[in-house]
């Protein structure tokens, strides 16, 4: 980390999907960013295993990129377009991430019109 940091380089870490199951718990989340302080956090909200456990992950350091897709929570691993599934993304917006100011990059690999109107539906939210 020391090498990156001096050569102006940040280090992200994306949490993981039941698929991988490393870095995906909260507890491992908790150890990772616990040792290794200069690391930062990249979220995937589509990998979250259900509201809680996003709130969980965020206590323990505030993401500042943010992968952003839909998912189904019975689903181990999609990212479908905003709306075409269970995540309320207004409920995180208002209550968990109310005051987030970093990067958002859309997950979707749909048609165009889905990725623009996923768009549209996150910024009216922010």
């Amino acid at each position: 980390m020391k090498i990156l940091n001096n050569s102006g380089i940040t280090l992200y870490l994306e949490n993981n999907s039941k698929l991988d199951p490393i870095f995906s718990t909260a507890k491992e989340i908790e150890i990772v960013f616990s040792n290794n302080p200069n690391l930062e956090f990249l979220l995937d909200i589509a990998h979250i295993y259900s509201l809680e456990h996003l709130r969980e992950m965020v206590s323990i350091k505030t993401p500042k990129i943010l992968h952003i897709a839909d998912k189904h929570f019975d689903t181990i691993h999609e990212h479908l377009p905003i709306g075409h599934g269970e995540i309320n993304f207004e409920y995180i917006f208002d209550q968990v991430l109310y005051n987030y100011d970093g990067r958002i990059i859309l997950e979707i690999a749909k048609e165009n019109a889905d990725i623009v109107k996923s768009r549209e539906t996150i910024m009216s939210l922010l």
